[in-house]
């Protein structure tokens, strides 16, 4: 693999250490995505055990990691990060010893997702697969992967990544169809084949928030005072009510300014995946009663909406990094989070001619939900685990253009293939916040025509 040499720089060291180390490896020969995560693979050394540090910056992106290295063992860590635009990099790791080394590289921007045959380094984290649209993969390789890159690829094929295994069995790619997303389409055996585009998932509007127009109720007690002071020429009964209705407005007004988090969440699965892949907007006000979001495995690098910086932080305690919140009155943030987690029921679908079967194969009720085909919607009730039910597609209403109306929940435009139903289920526990979501199932890649 070819490494990034363009801007290296080890800074001077503090303290007697000689096997104080530093090695920062790009994956992929550094190639990267604008807005896509990427890994970075940092090799550390010190003759020193105890508490260390790193910190890896991008442009408006910052992750601090705390860690435990023994002494005279290196120690391989895996630092997910998305790049800024200008692809520059640098990390900076103090050592238990006092040493501090400073590396810097530049990353080499690619246009579109690339495809890769893979016989060198794997990713240890899904992020790592970010500028991957497609790996090729030996079965010998394959089976020779270790734990954590095992878990990495599995992330990567659960958000329907493209992966070709050439000479697999018919028993191999099965496995690795029933572990995929998108019903394991992205799966294939064929180096010549063509791999289906993954329908990106689109949002809700974020909730809004007005810190103006809160500012102006917390000054309404100080405008009543003005108004006795200028009516009354005693303050006698103004200084008495004054106080109780400053106290009755500002605990009014005082949650719309400190705000707090909310999340508009949105999963999408195809019936038979093991799992879903969601995606949110999260809307973060200063004072909203903590200061780090833990962010549930399986979560990308989050993207600022805003345009302010992204800052993570992680511990050697920590499974999973942390996004900083902000912590001033008045303050507001934006991001975008998309991640995959478990699917939260498992069933089979199947059509016979304008009938959908379904089987809840599930621990778990189904809840209600509708059932989706073009612009027409149908309401389902809740379906008991192990039980089955048969929906009529004729009977569906039409719903304005694929634009619903008050009795459905949230259109489906651009969600789901509008050749195809679709479930559209309420997700009562959202990987983000565990607040409701929404999980649309799609249904074509599970059904067969009778």
């Amino acid at each position: 693999m070819r490494r990034i040499a363009s801007g290296l720089m080890i800074c001077g060291l503090v303290g007697s250490s000689s096997a104080a180390s530093l090695d920062i490896i790009p994956l992929w020969d550094g190639l990267f995505v604008a807005g896509a995560p990427v890994e970075l693979q940092a090799l550390v050394g010190s003759d020193t055990g105890g508490a260390a540090r790193i910190v890896v910056t991008s442009d408006d992106y910052r992750l601090d990691y705390s860690f435990e290295i023994e002494a005279g063992e290196p120690l391989r860590l895996a630092l997910p990060l998305r790049p800024g635009l200008s692809g520059r990099v640098k990390a900076a790791v103090e050592l238990p010893d006092g040493s501090r080394l400073i590396e810097s590289l530049t990353l080499t921007r690619e246009p579109r997702a690339v495809t890769v045959t893979s016989s060198a380094r794997l990713p240890l984290t899904g992020s790592g697969y970010g500028p991957i649209g497609r790996l090729v993969l030996t079965p010998s390789r394959l089976a020779a992967l270790n734990g954590d890159q095992s878990a990495a690829l599995a992330a990567y094929l659960a958000r329907c990544g493209g992966l070709v295994v050439p000479g697999a069995s018919a028993q191999g790619l099965a496995l690795l169809r029933a572990a995929a997303g998108c019903g394991g389409a992205g799966i294939r055996a064929n180096v010549s084949a063509s791999l289906p585009t993954v329908q990106s998932v689109l949002l809700p509007a974020a909730p809004e928030s007005n810190p103006q127009r809160s500012i102006l109720l917390l000054l309404i007690p100080y405008l009543l005072f003005l108004l006795g002071v200028a009516t009354l020429r005693r303050l006698g009964i103004w200084l008495l009510a004054v106080p109780a209705g400053a106290a009755l407005v500002i605990a009014a007004a005082l949650p719309a300014v400190t705000g707090g988090i909310t999340a508009s969440t949105i999963a999408v699965m195809h019936a038979g995946d093991t799992t879903m892949r969601w995606r949110a907007w999260l809307l973060a006000d200063g004072g909203a009663g903590r200061e780090r979001l833990p962010l549930a495995s399986g979560t990308e690098v989050p993207r600022a909406l805003d345009g302010g910086p992204v800052e993570l932080v992680r511990s050697a305690e920590d499974a999973t990094p942390a996004l900083v919140l902000p912590t001033r009155l008045l303050h507001q943030r934006r991001f975008e989070l998309a991640g995959i987690a478990p699917a939260p029921w498992s069933f089979r679908a199947h059509l016979t001619r304008d009938l959908v079967h379904l089987v809840n194969e599930s621990n778990e009720v189904m809840p209600a939900g509708w059932l989706w085909t073009g612009d027409r919607a149908l309401s389902l009730p809740p379906l008991a685990a192990g039980a089955g039910m048969e929906a009529d597609i004729g009977s569906a209403v039409t719903a304005g253009g694929r634009r619903p109306d008050h009795d459905i929940p949230c259109p489906l435009e651009g969600l789901v293939d509008a050749s195809g139903p679709a479930l559209l289920l309420p997700l009562a526990n959202e990987p983000l916040l565990g607040n409701q979501g929404w999980l649309i199932i799609e249904l074509s890649p599970a059904i067969a025509e009778a």
